[in-house]
């Protein structure tokens, strides 16, 4: 499912990072928008959000690698 969401991100999304397959990158915790820490901390390993979360850049499918 994961490299489903990246092939998604690289065709659908309007973030810069959708060409990367909306890999953000590491993501520091404690500056990352809360509602989007909230969400990472709930997945497991290899688990995508069910839901689209809301942050204040918007809507993200979230898929926690590690």
């Amino acid at each position: 499912a994961g490299k489903k969401l990246e092939e998604l991100a690289k065709t659908r999304s309007t973030s810069p990072s959708g060409k990367n397959g909306g890999d953000l990158g590491q993501v520091r915790w404690g500056k990352a928008d809360p509602d989007f820490e909230e969400a990472v901390e709930i997945l497991k390993i290899n688990d995508i959000t069910e839901k689209p979360v809301r942050t204040k850049f918007g809507y993200h499918l979230i898929w926690r690698r590690a």
